[in-house]
């Protein structure tokens, strides 16, 4: 029995399938690389970086030291920066996360205002005392609120104070600030004077 003569176009159809297919996943390796997380550690760029979200001016001892730039096409994107004391165990990070298409949105600023104070990083591995301390502080021109907790470091036994809260940034997008420091490094009256400096 003679077997059926195949279309003169199964082969180049097959061919262009095939090269779409490659093309494809060489422009989606492309878009996943551009949506990768990129860190910097340059006190310059972090510099640049705090600038553009906030102005204010740190507490004593505190210096820029990275960034991390986080963009997930135009649908969202999360820009911080952290500073680190000089001599003790501190840390202050600025956080932003933006979303260009839901600009505007109360329910979406309230969402990111909550997640960005659930997953900080500012506490990681510390155990945190349930018992919060609420500090009502004039930031911008209103009334925010910020929480300080204590916190023990459960490898040193060392203890630490945090700080967070949210203000608004230039950008007019809640940007989180979040502290971490050693309680004998704890010094509130220059915390506040940070706070109050924010524009």
């Amino acid at each position: 029995m003679p077997s059926e003569p195949r279309s003169r176009w199964a082969r180049p159809a097959a061919i262009v399938l095939l090269c779409a297919g490659v093309l494809s996943a060489l422009i989606c390796g492309y878009l996943l690389t551009l949506m990768r997380p990129r860190l910097y550690e340059d006190p310059a760029v972090a510099r640049s970086v705090a600038d553009s979200l906030l102005t204010f001016t740190p507490p004593p001892g505190y210096e820029p030291k990275g960034t991390i730039d986080w963009r997930l096409l135009t649908f969202l994107s999360l820009q911080g920066v952290y500073y680190e004391h000089r001599s003790v165990d501190g840390m202050l990070m600025l956080l932003q996360v933006a979303s260009p298409g839901l600009q505007g949105s109360d329910t979406v600023r309230q969402h990111i205002d909550e997640v960005l104070r659930e997953k900080n990083g500012v506490s990681d591995a510390l155990v945190v005392s349930p018992n919060v301390e609420r500090m009502t502080i004039e930031v911008q021109g209103r009334q925010r609120d910020f929480s300080v907790s204590r916190a023990v470091d459960s490898a040193t036994d060392a203890n630490y104070r945090l700080l967070e809260g949210t203000v608004e940034g230039r950008n007019g997008v809640p940007v989180l600030i979040g502290m971490r420091v050693v309680e004998s490094a704890w010094n509130i009256d220059a915390v506040k004077a940070m706070l109050q400096s924010i524009r």
